[in-house]
């Protein structure tokens, strides 16, 4: 079963000294060697979350395109789309890969 793991973006995370944000970079580095290790990898990307667009549509048919609200504030920073046999499995990867303040959402994904 496959499973997405979108993770949200701290804010702080600009405020972070370079050092730090390097060495978080190569923590997912290694998270996803080790998905990949264990036969688990399927795909992976960073957003760009200061740049998110919304497309809104009403009842009506009628679409709006916005400022995506959660860009620079807490956004989804990207994601990991995994294979892992149970939900449970796939929150222990999820717990794996949280390396500074935010949150983590799995999802399954229907086949």
């Amino acid at each position: 079963m496959q499973f997405m793991i979108f993770m949200s973006e701290d804010p702080a995370w600009y405020e972070l000294p370079e050092a730090e944000q390097t060495a978080i970079t190569q923590a997912h580095s290694d998270f996803e060697s080790a998905l990949s290790t264990h036969g688990k990898f399927i795909s992976s990307a960073r957003f760009r979350a200061d740049e998110g667009q919304c497309v809104h549509q009403n009842d009506d048919g009628i679409q709006d395109i916005t400022e995506a609200p959660e860009a620079g504030r807490g956004a989804i920073g990207g994601y990991y789309l995994i294979e892992c046999d149970t939900m449970e499995e796939a929150l222990h990867w999820a717990q794996r890969c949280r390396f500074v303040t935010g949150t983590n959402t799995v999802y399954p994904l229907w086949d």
